[in-house]
């Protein structure tokens, strides 16, 4: 019985144990590397590593094993997006796979510490500002925007409270989900003290120091849509 250690759609690097090299085909262990990851086996191509043309677009659907193919115990495989279907499945792929991604939990050595790890982690496609149905896309009907905040903010992840220079955070409603501007939350407004201090509803998710902020115009959605 072997092992093939492979990176996977979440950049995680796994395994896959127990492999007979004799008698399993490259489609049987996309199989096995898609169960272990967490995906859908039809969202990968894989291919050996240092070996391109071993994949499983050449040898799929055959039944030439793995041990005719230069497979080795130890050996990796690197895994790609396949990307087939409409423009909808594709969209739906990428979320899933950003989804697992962001909820710590792809293979078996899942932790909320890895780097890729977010507690909005969850996708809604309604919260994209257009999705796809089929080929066609559409519009959705989620009038909110983001908002540069006046000067710079800081918040530790130790704390509640968030505290500014030059802000304008009298301005703000109570609801309000603050964030960087690359879409990192900081948290939702729970009370407002004065335009330079406010509270959060728990601590802060992110941490910073003296920084550029954003808010969405809306409190009803979620920052950095379309996760929650």
């Amino acid at each position: 019985m072997a092992t093939v250690y492979y990176k996977g759609l979440t950049g995680i690097r796994d395994s896959v144990t127990g492999i007979t090299f004799a008698t399993t085909t490259i489609d049987q262990l996309v199989t096995l590397i898609a169960a272990d990851e967490g995906l859908p086996t039809d969202y990968y191509k894989i291919s050996l590593d240092g070996s391109p043309t071993v994949n499983d677009v050449y040898y799929g659907d055959s039944s030439t094993k793995l041990s005719a193919i230069g497979f080795t115990d130890g050996c990796t495989v690197i895994c790609t997006t396949k990307q087939v279907g409409s423009k909808e499945e594709r969209q739906v792929q990428k979320l899933e796979i950003a989804q697992l991604k962001r909820s710590g939990s792809a293979g078996d050595g899942s932790s909320l510490t890895i780097p890729g790890y977010r507690i909005l982690n969850t996708y809604d496609r309604d919260l994209l500002p257009t999705k796809y149905t089929g080929n066609s896309i559409t519009d959705n009907a989620n009038g909110a925007v983001q908002v540069a905040g006046d000067g710079l903010l800081s918040a530790s992840t130790s704390s509640k409270i968030v505290t500014g220079s030059s802000t304008n955070f009298t301005a703000l409603t109570v609801g309000t989900v603050i964030s960087s501007p690359l879409g990192f939350a900081f948290g939702t407004i729970a009370s407002i003290q004065s335009n330079t201090q406010l509270t959060l509803t728990s601590n802060c998710i992110t941490g910073a120091s003296s920084v550029l902020w954003q808010y969405l115009s809306s409190p009803t959605l979620v920052v950095g849509r379309p996760w929650s």
